[in-house]
């Protein structure tokens, strides 16, 4: 295991302007001797996720930085989990884990580590009677006129299903399998009903896969500017956050949820980041994003442990309306700044899209400075204010106007509503 540097007290760096926070973080060198590149960059890559969701871990990175990073008896958090790949992993090397997520599609897919609680024998009951309420409602792909659909229409099928849900909702595990099963096929009805018999037997496949864990692993719904632990409960963080304009995640699945009875729109608000906010005056996202991201931060410090090692992996560059922003520079200077987290480790790594594009992500290690959380003296609007100004002098002149209103009106800047779970229809039970 790579050890990290100490946890140092609070030497003054939480008192800087934001512009030497951002200047700190620029002189800060990137180590490339530490640990392979090799494996940063998972150049040997044979495993994929076990759910399809945009933005996420690969497994081997995250199997890679628990073994390197992470001690045998850590509990371990990801606070922007995803559809779950931290849990998954951290299952694998019996370590305890929690994960919190605002998108309940994301929370269905990251909720299936639950069953690695379970013992082969124990899944494989817990699917039969699976399978034997399935039967109850869905028809054999081979006889669907017997069960009185003949034309097979989405409203149809949409009542099976919703009957079918309805028999497992007593059934915790039961119900997160269906709801998994309603979003793989969500989008593929006119396949129906093969299609659910096919997404049912690939999703069996991955519960098989999953390990047995003594170890408790969970994930709740909830906004990760307020999870469910206790204050230096958690040894171990390492989490991929969302960076400035990002993709509306909330889109994912869209249809599935809102079959389920998720108010999306409502979900929306509260994502960090969107690029589906501030239209009129994109810059404004900056700010937002800001307070939004230090809030988290300061609540991962909250749960962190005195000895606790944070890590948080982001897309280097973001851009909006063609002006580039470094996402890690903002990161940087909040946790330093107001979060009483001292960065002790800067890495990077890389990899090639589909489309032949290289992305860098920059990968911050943070320990917490001792001491109580401090005020946050409205840090956040001045970074976000520094990082602006700057974009004024390398941006197209044509956005300049559009930049300075930001910045005139950054104070005014209110932080994303913070998510409580909500639905459109009490109908159909939680999992």
């Amino acid at each position: 295991m790579t050890a990290v540097a100490v946890h140092p007290p609070d030497t003054g760096i939480t008192r800087l302007p934001a512009s030497d926070l951002l200047a700190r973080f620029d002189a800060f060198p990137i180590d490339t001797r530490s640990v392979p590149q090799a494996n940063l960059d998972l150049v040997d890559r044979s495993r994929t996720s076990l759910f399809p969701w945009r933005g996420q871990f690969s497994p081997e990175f995250v199997e890679f930085m628990l073994a390197e990073y992470a001690r045998s008896d850590d509990t371990v958090a990801d606070p922007f989990v995803g559809s779950g790949t931290t849990l998954f992993e951290a299952a694998r090397r019996a370590l305890p884990a929690f994960g919190a997520e605002v998108n309940p599609a994301a929370v269905i897919m990251a909720g299936s580590v639950a069953f690695a609680s379970l013992g082969r024998a124990d899944r494989r009951t817990r699917f039969d009677h699976l399978v034997s309420a399935a039967q109850e409602f869905i028809p054999s792909p081979y006889a669907a006129g017997l069960f009185g659909i003949p034309d097979d229409t989405d409203t149809q099928i949409r009542k099976v299903l919703s009957r079918f849900l309805s028999s497992v909702s007593g059934d915790p595990l039961a119900y997160n399998a269906a709801a998994n099963l309603v979003m793989r096929l969500m989008d593929r009805l006119d396949g129906w009903p093969m299609c659910f018999w096919r997404a049912l037997r690939d999703y069996q496949a991955i519960i098989d896969s999953l390990p047995f864990t003594p170890a408790l692993c969970q994930v709740f719904h909830c906004d990760a500017r307020c999870l469910p632990l206790n204050e230096g409960s958690v040894q171990f963080i390492i989490t991929s956050p969302p960076y400035i304009n990002v993709f509306n995640y909330h889109q994912n699945y869209r249809p599935a949820m809102e079959f389920l009875g998720w108010d999306v729109l409502q979900i929306a608000r509260s994502e960090f980041g969107s690029n589906r906010k501030y239209r009129a005056n994109r810059f404004l996202t900056v700010i937002q994003y800001a307070i939004d991201m230090l809030a988290a931060l300061r609540e991962m410090r909250r749960v962190l442990s005195v000895d606790g090692h944070l890590i948080t992996v982001i897309g280097r560059e973001s851009t909006v309306r063609g002006v580039p922003f470094h996402n890690a520079r903002v990161v940087a200077a909040l946790a330093e700044g107001a979060a009483s987290l001292r960065l002790v480790l800067r890495q990077e790594r890389k990899f090639t899209t589909r489309f032949g594009e290289t992305i860098y992500e920059d990968v911050l290690h943070f320990v917490p400075v001792l001491g109580t959380l401090p005020p946050t003296h409205h840090l956040a609007v001045d970074v976000a204010r520094a990082v602006l100004r700057e974009a004024v002098c390398r941006g197209d002149p044509k956005v300049a106007p559009d930049i300075e209103r930001a910045m005139s009106a950054a104070s005014a800047v209110q932080p994303s509503p913070l998510y409580k779970p909500k639905r459109r229809s009490e109908e159909i039970p939680p999992w």
